[in-house]
């Protein structure tokens, strides 16, 4: 039964039901000098922009497993780096940037 994600690995995590994975967009700010935006859809955000707000230049962003297509990141503020994994179909918009943007 290939449609029964009961007791089947996913990504090499061994889930008990399909429900336990969290796929809801999250702004994580609780590590100092980090923000996370993680797992982000254009079907969740509809046509808002996920806004982080930077107040540190010491700060880095992280975005991480989001998807498309439409939807739009918007970071103001200045920043220390920009780090995009596991994302398709997005767009990023930010004010500086000091040192390194990463895709």
């Amino acid at each position: 039964d290939t449609c029964n994600f009961r007791g089947q690995f996913l990504f090499g995590l061994k889930l008990n039901t399909f429900e336990t994975l969290d796929m809801s967009g999250k702004i994580d700010t609780s590590q100092a000098n980090k923000i996370f935006v993680e797992k982000y859809t254009a079907k969740e955000q509809g046509d808002q922009p996920v806004e982080v707000k930077v107040d540190d230049v010491k700060t880095g962003v992280f975005i991480g497993n989001c998807k498309g297509p439409g939807l739009v990141v918007m970071i103001s503020g200045k920043c220390k780096n920009i780090t995009i994994s596991r994302c398709e179909g997005i767009a990023v918009v930010f004010e500086d940037c000091i040192a390194t943007v990463e895709i």
